[in-house]
Protein backbone atom coordinates (compact mmCIF):
# COMPACT_ATOMS: atom_id res chain seq x y z
CA UNK A 1 0.00 0.00 0.00
CA UNK A 2 2.82 2.41 0.89
CA UNK A 3 4.64 1.63 -2.37
CA UNK A 4 1.46 2.19 -4.42
CA UNK A 5 0.87 5.57 -2.77
CA UNK A 6 4.46 6.60 -3.39
CA UNK A 7 4.23 5.62 -7.03
CA UNK A 8 0.96 7.54 -7.40
CA UNK A 9 2.52 10.64 -5.87
CA UNK A 10 5.51 10.39 -8.24
CA UNK A 11 3.17 10.02 -11.22
CA UNK A 12 1.14 13.09 -10.20
CA UNK A 13 4.32 15.10 -9.62
CA UNK A 14 5.70 14.04 -12.97
CA UNK A 15 2.48 14.99 -14.73
CA UNK A 16 2.56 18.41 -13.05
CA UNK A 17 6.19 18.95 -14.09
CA UNK A 18 5.34 17.87 -17.61
CA UNK A 19 2.43 20.28 -17.70
CA UNK A 20 4.69 23.15 -16.63
CA UNK A 21 7.20 22.17 -19.28
CA UNK A 22 4.47 22.15 -21.93
CA UNK A 23 3.31 25.59 -20.78
CA UNK A 24 6.78 27.13 -21.06
CA UNK A 25 8.07 25.47 -24.22
CA UNK A 26 7.04 26.83 -27.59
CA UNK A 27 6.47 23.32 -28.95
CA UNK A 28 4.48 21.26 -28.63
CA UNK A 29 1.40 23.09 -27.41
CA UNK A 30 -1.78 21.27 -26.48
CA UNK A 31 -5.39 22.18 -27.20
CA UNK A 32 -8.77 20.66 -26.40
CA UNK A 33 -11.60 20.63 -28.93
CA UNK A 34 -14.83 20.64 -26.93
CA UNK A 35 -17.91 19.22 -28.57
CA UNK A 36 -21.16 21.22 -28.41
CA UNK A 37 -23.88 19.93 -26.09
CA UNK A 38 -26.42 20.03 -28.95
CA UNK A 39 -25.71 20.32 -32.67
CA UNK A 40 -28.21 18.18 -34.57
CA UNK A 41 -25.36 16.03 -35.91
CA UNK A 42 -24.88 12.32 -35.40
CA UNK A 43 -21.71 10.69 -34.09
CA UNK A 44 -20.21 10.15 -37.54
CA UNK A 45 -20.74 13.78 -38.52
CA UNK A 46 -19.32 15.05 -35.23
CA UNK A 47 -16.23 12.88 -35.75
CA UNK A 48 -15.70 14.44 -39.21
CA UNK A 49 -15.99 17.94 -37.74
CA UNK A 50 -13.57 17.10 -34.96
CA UNK A 51 -11.06 15.59 -37.41
CA UNK A 52 -11.11 18.77 -39.51
CA UNK A 53 -10.49 20.94 -36.45
CA UNK A 54 -7.71 18.66 -35.20
CA UNK A 55 -6.05 18.89 -38.60
CA UNK A 56 -6.23 22.69 -38.44
CA UNK A 57 -4.60 22.62 -34.99
CA UNK A 58 -1.77 20.41 -36.20
CA UNK A 59 -1.09 22.77 -39.10
CA UNK A 60 -0.49 25.44 -36.43
CA UNK A 61 1.91 23.15 -34.52
CA UNK A 62 -0.68 22.47 -31.80
CA UNK A 63 -1.51 18.94 -30.70
CA UNK A 64 -5.12 18.06 -29.77
CA UNK A 65 -5.77 16.13 -26.58
CA UNK A 66 -7.22 12.66 -26.79
CA UNK A 67 -11.04 12.53 -26.91
CA UNK A 68 -11.01 9.88 -24.19
CA UNK A 69 -9.17 12.10 -21.70
CA UNK A 70 -11.36 15.07 -22.58
CA UNK A 71 -14.62 13.13 -22.22
CA UNK A 72 -13.51 11.64 -18.88
CA UNK A 73 -12.78 15.07 -17.38
CA UNK A 74 -15.98 16.59 -18.82
CA UNK A 75 -18.11 13.78 -17.40
CA UNK A 76 -16.42 13.65 -13.99
CA UNK A 77 -16.58 17.43 -13.49
CA UNK A 78 -20.08 17.90 -14.96
CA UNK A 79 -18.89 20.23 -17.74
CA UNK A 80 -21.15 18.94 -20.53
CA UNK A 81 -22.56 22.44 -21.15
CA UNK A 82 -19.28 24.27 -20.72
CA UNK A 83 -19.37 27.40 -22.91
CA UNK A 84 -18.64 30.33 -20.57
CA UNK A 85 -15.09 31.62 -20.30
CA UNK A 86 -14.75 30.75 -16.60
CA UNK A 87 -15.77 27.15 -17.33
CA UNK A 88 -13.42 26.91 -20.31
CA UNK A 89 -10.54 28.14 -18.17
CA UNK A 90 -11.27 25.50 -15.53
CA UNK A 91 -11.46 22.75 -18.15
CA UNK A 92 -8.19 23.85 -19.72
CA UNK A 93 -6.37 23.80 -16.38
CA UNK A 94 -7.75 20.36 -15.56
CA UNK A 95 -6.47 19.03 -18.90
CA UNK A 96 -3.15 20.97 -18.70
CA UNK A 97 -3.67 22.46 -22.17
CA UNK A 98 -2.85 25.92 -23.50
CA UNK A 99 -6.13 26.47 -25.35
CA UNK A 100 -9.72 25.23 -25.58
CA UNK A 101 -11.73 25.34 -28.81
CA UNK A 102 -15.52 25.40 -28.74
CA UNK A 103 -17.81 25.48 -31.74
CA UNK A 104 -21.51 25.79 -32.45
CA UNK A 105 -23.36 24.35 -35.43
CA UNK A 106 -26.95 24.98 -36.50
CA UNK A 107 -28.25 23.03 -39.50
CA UNK A 108 -31.48 23.52 -41.46
CA UNK A 109 -32.82 23.14 -44.95
CA UNK A 110 -31.75 25.93 -47.35
CA UNK A 111 -34.36 28.45 -48.42
CA UNK A 112 -33.49 28.03 -52.09
CA UNK A 113 -30.67 26.87 -54.35
CA UNK A 114 -28.18 29.68 -54.99
CA UNK A 115 -28.37 31.21 -58.45
CA UNK A 116 -24.61 31.52 -58.94
CA UNK A 117 -21.73 29.45 -57.62
CA UNK A 118 -18.19 30.49 -56.81
CA UNK A 119 -15.17 29.28 -58.80
CA UNK A 120 -14.34 26.72 -56.09
CA UNK A 121 -17.86 25.32 -55.93
CA UNK A 122 -18.09 21.55 -56.06
CA UNK A 123 -21.49 19.96 -56.61
CA UNK A 124 -22.63 17.64 -53.83
CA UNK A 125 -22.45 13.88 -54.30
CA UNK A 126 -25.39 12.21 -55.94
CA UNK A 127 -28.18 11.54 -53.49
CA UNK A 128 -26.85 14.01 -50.88
CA UNK A 129 -29.05 16.96 -50.00
CA UNK A 130 -27.09 20.12 -49.12
CA UNK A 131 -28.12 22.14 -46.08
CA UNK A 132 -27.69 25.62 -44.61
CA UNK A 133 -25.05 25.77 -41.87
CA UNK A 134 -24.70 28.47 -39.24
CA UNK A 135 -21.19 28.15 -37.77
CA UNK A 136 -19.56 29.73 -34.73
CA UNK A 137 -16.15 29.12 -33.10
CA UNK A 138 -14.34 30.41 -30.01
CA UNK A 139 -10.62 30.00 -29.31
CA UNK A 140 -9.96 30.36 -25.57
CA UNK A 141 -6.33 30.90 -24.56
CA UNK A 142 -5.85 29.15 -21.21
CA UNK A 143 -2.32 30.46 -20.79
CA UNK A 144 -3.64 34.02 -20.87
CA UNK A 145 -7.05 33.39 -19.32
CA UNK A 146 -9.12 35.10 -22.01
CA UNK A 147 -10.74 34.55 -25.39
CA UNK A 148 -8.04 34.87 -28.02
CA UNK A 149 -10.25 34.89 -31.10
CA UNK A 150 -13.67 33.94 -32.37
CA UNK A 151 -15.72 34.08 -35.53
CA UNK A 152 -18.97 33.12 -37.21
CA UNK A 153 -19.87 32.08 -40.75
CA UNK A 154 -22.83 30.92 -42.82
CA UNK A 155 -22.44 28.16 -45.36
CA UNK A 156 -25.47 28.09 -47.68
CA UNK A 157 -26.29 25.01 -49.72
CA UNK A 158 -23.21 23.20 -48.39
CA UNK A 159 -22.33 19.60 -47.75
CA UNK A 160 -20.96 18.42 -44.42
CA UNK A 161 -17.43 18.37 -45.82
CA UNK A 162 -17.72 21.94 -47.06
CA UNK A 163 -19.09 23.12 -43.73
CA UNK A 164 -16.28 21.44 -41.78
CA UNK A 165 -13.68 23.07 -44.01
CA UNK A 166 -15.30 26.46 -43.36
CA UNK A 167 -15.25 25.77 -39.61
CA UNK A 168 -11.57 24.82 -39.81
CA UNK A 169 -10.91 28.14 -41.56
CA UNK A 170 -12.61 29.95 -38.65
CA UNK A 171 -10.27 28.14 -36.24
CA UNK A 172 -7.18 29.14 -38.21
CA UNK A 173 -8.35 32.75 -38.32
CA UNK A 174 -9.01 32.76 -34.56
CA UNK A 175 -5.57 31.29 -33.81
CA UNK A 176 -3.88 33.86 -36.05
CA UNK A 177 -5.83 36.61 -34.31
CA UNK A 178 -4.68 35.30 -30.93
CA UNK A 179 -1.04 35.03 -32.05
CA UNK A 180 -1.06 38.63 -33.27
CA UNK A 181 -2.14 40.08 -29.90
CA UNK A 182 0.64 41.52 -27.74
CA UNK A 183 1.11 40.11 -24.25
CA UNK A 184 2.49 41.02 -20.88
CA UNK A 185 2.13 39.52 -17.42
CA UNK A 186 -0.25 40.22 -14.55
CA UNK A 187 0.80 39.69 -10.94
CA UNK A 188 -1.76 40.07 -8.13
CA UNK A 189 -1.21 39.76 -4.38
CA UNK A 190 -3.58 40.43 -1.48
CA UNK A 191 -3.41 40.63 2.28
CA UNK A 192 -4.71 38.19 3.37
CA UNK A 193 -4.01 35.81 0.49
CA UNK A 194 -6.47 33.31 -0.97
CA UNK A 195 -8.81 35.85 -2.59
CA UNK A 196 -10.63 34.76 -5.74
CA UNK A 197 -9.30 36.58 -8.81
CA UNK A 198 -11.58 37.70 -11.64
CA UNK A 199 -10.03 39.42 -14.64
CA UNK A 200 -12.57 41.10 -16.93
CA UNK A 201 -15.29 39.02 -15.27
CA UNK A 202 -13.52 35.65 -15.75
CA UNK A 203 -12.60 33.69 -12.62
CA UNK A 204 -8.97 32.70 -13.08
CA UNK A 205 -7.65 31.55 -9.70
CA UNK A 206 -6.69 32.83 -6.27
CA UNK A 207 -4.02 35.11 -4.88
CA UNK A 208 -1.07 35.07 -5.10
CA UNK A 209 -1.73 35.17 -8.87
CA UNK A 210 0.77 35.35 -11.74
CA UNK A 211 -0.22 34.76 -15.34
CA UNK A 212 0.12 36.06 -18.86
CA UNK A 213 -2.34 38.74 -19.99
CA UNK A 214 -3.14 40.47 -23.24
CA UNK A 215 -1.73 43.97 -23.44
CA UNK A 216 -4.27 46.65 -22.61
CA UNK A 217 -6.60 47.74 -19.84
CA UNK A 218 -8.11 45.07 -17.56
CA UNK A 219 -10.59 45.11 -14.68
CA UNK A 220 -9.45 43.05 -11.71
CA UNK A 221 -11.97 41.97 -9.04
CA UNK A 222 -11.00 40.28 -5.77
CA UNK A 223 -13.37 38.41 -3.47
CA UNK A 224 -12.74 36.77 -0.12
CA UNK A 225 -15.26 35.63 2.46
CA UNK A 226 -15.45 37.97 5.45
CA UNK A 227 -13.77 40.83 3.55
CA UNK A 228 -14.96 43.58 1.29
CA UNK A 229 -14.68 42.87 -2.44
CA UNK A 230 -12.34 45.13 -4.39
CA UNK A 231 -12.34 46.06 -8.05
CA UNK A 232 -9.46 47.96 -9.64
CA UNK A 233 -8.33 48.73 -13.18
CA UNK A 234 -4.80 48.00 -14.35
CA UNK A 235 -2.88 48.46 -17.57
CA UNK A 236 -0.72 45.66 -18.94
CA UNK A 237 2.05 46.82 -21.27
CA UNK A 238 3.62 44.52 -23.89
CA UNK A 239 6.47 42.44 -22.50
CA UNK A 240 6.00 44.07 -19.07
CA UNK A 241 4.60 42.85 -15.73
CA UNK A 242 1.70 44.74 -14.18
CA UNK A 243 1.54 44.33 -10.40
CA UNK A 244 -1.53 44.75 -8.20
CA UNK A 245 -1.05 44.72 -4.41
CA UNK A 246 -4.15 45.20 -2.22
CA UNK A 247 -5.06 44.89 1.45
CA UNK A 248 -8.62 43.69 1.90
CA UNK A 249 -10.69 45.31 4.64
CA UNK A 250 -12.97 43.22 6.86
CA UNK A 251 -16.59 43.32 5.79
CA UNK A 252 -18.96 45.36 7.97
CA UNK A 253 -22.16 44.64 6.12
CA UNK A 254 -22.36 40.97 7.04
CA UNK A 255 -25.49 40.11 9.03
CA UNK A 256 -24.90 39.94 12.76
CA UNK A 257 -26.41 36.84 14.35
CA UNK A 258 -27.69 37.55 17.87
CA UNK A 259 -27.80 34.47 20.03
CA UNK A 260 -30.78 34.61 22.39
CA UNK A 261 -30.23 33.15 25.86
CA UNK A 262 -32.02 29.89 26.62
CA UNK A 263 -35.21 29.96 28.63
CA UNK A 264 -35.52 28.41 32.07
CA UNK A 265 -38.21 25.81 32.83
CA UNK A 266 -41.63 27.10 33.89
CA UNK A 267 -41.88 27.43 37.70
CA UNK A 268 -43.66 24.57 39.42
CA UNK A 269 -45.98 26.83 41.43
CA UNK A 270 -47.18 28.44 38.24
CA UNK A 271 -47.88 25.09 36.61
CA UNK A 272 -49.84 23.97 39.69
CA UNK A 273 -51.84 27.21 39.97
CA UNK A 274 -52.52 27.21 36.25
CA UNK A 275 -53.81 23.65 36.37
CA UNK A 276 -56.07 24.48 39.34
CA UNK A 277 -57.52 27.54 37.63
CA UNK A 278 -58.08 25.58 34.44
CA UNK A 279 -59.94 22.83 36.32
CA UNK A 280 -62.09 25.30 38.30
CA UNK A 281 -62.79 27.28 35.16
CA UNK A 282 -63.99 24.26 33.24
CA UNK A 283 -66.18 23.30 36.16
CA UNK A 284 -67.64 26.81 36.34
CA UNK A 285 -68.31 26.81 32.59
CA UNK A 286 -70.11 23.48 32.89
CA UNK A 287 -72.25 24.69 35.83
CA UNK A 288 -73.04 27.95 34.09
CA UNK A 289 -74.13 26.24 30.88
CA UNK A 290 -76.35 23.92 32.91
CA UNK A 291 -77.91 26.91 34.72
CA UNK A 292 -78.64 28.61 31.40
CA UNK A 293 -80.17 25.42 30.08
CA UNK A 294 -82.69 24.96 32.95
CA UNK A 295 -83.63 28.64 33.19
CA UNK A 296 -87.40 29.03 32.96
CA UNK A 297 -88.09 25.39 33.65
CA UNK A 298 -91.33 24.96 35.72
CA UNK A 299 -91.81 22.02 38.08
CA UNK A 300 -95.20 20.63 39.18
CA UNK A 301 -96.03 18.34 42.10
CA UNK A 302 -99.06 16.81 43.73
CA UNK A 303 -98.06 18.43 46.99
CA UNK A 304 -97.63 21.92 45.53
CA UNK A 305 -100.67 23.36 43.85
CA UNK A 306 -98.80 26.12 41.93
CA UNK A 307 -95.93 25.17 39.59
CA UNK A 308 -92.44 26.31 40.64
CA UNK A 309 -90.38 27.93 37.84
CA UNK A 310 -86.56 28.11 38.01
CA UNK A 311 -84.90 31.46 37.33
CA UNK A 312 -81.19 30.60 36.79
CA UNK A 313 -80.34 32.99 33.98
CA UNK A 314 -78.22 35.37 36.02
CA UNK A 315 -76.34 32.71 38.06
CA UNK A 316 -75.75 30.63 34.92
CA UNK A 317 -74.31 33.58 33.03
CA UNK A 318 -72.14 34.55 36.01
CA UNK A 319 -70.73 31.04 36.39
CA UNK A 320 -70.04 30.83 32.63
CA UNK A 321 -68.18 34.15 32.54
CA UNK A 322 -66.20 33.46 35.71
CA UNK A 323 -65.34 29.93 34.57
CA UNK A 324 -64.13 31.20 31.18
CA UNK A 325 -61.92 33.80 32.82
CA UNK A 326 -60.44 31.25 35.25
CA UNK A 327 -59.83 28.72 32.44
CA UNK A 328 -58.11 31.38 30.26
CA UNK A 329 -55.90 32.45 33.16
CA UNK A 330 -54.93 28.83 33.77
CA UNK A 331 -54.05 28.24 30.12
CA UNK A 332 -51.87 31.39 30.00
CA UNK A 333 -50.00 30.45 33.17
CA UNK A 334 -49.23 27.03 31.73
CA UNK A 335 -48.44 28.17 28.16
CA UNK A 336 -46.21 31.20 28.78
CA UNK A 337 -42.53 30.03 28.73
CA UNK A 338 -40.22 30.53 31.62
CA UNK A 339 -37.84 33.49 32.03
CA UNK A 340 -34.60 33.68 29.95
CA UNK A 341 -31.33 32.75 31.55
CA UNK A 342 -29.01 35.62 32.40
CA UNK A 343 -25.62 35.56 30.74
Amino acid sequence: MMWSRSIAAVVLLASGVAAEARATDDEPKLACVLRPSASGLDERELSLVESALNAALKRQQVLPTSPRERDMVVENEGLERCQEATCLDRLGRLLHVQSVVTYQISVREPDAKPISQGPDYEPPPAGYRPRRWELGLTYYNVSVGAIGGQGTATCVYCTLEQATLRLAELLTQAMNEDAARERGELEIATTPSGATVLVDGIELGTTPYHRQAYAGRHEVSLRLGGFRSRTVATEVSPQQTARVQLTLAPSRDEPQVALMPARQPRPGWRMALGGTLLGLGLGGIGGGIYGLTIDGLCLTSSVIEQPVCIGSLVPGAAFTIAGSAAALAGVLMIAIPGPRSRR
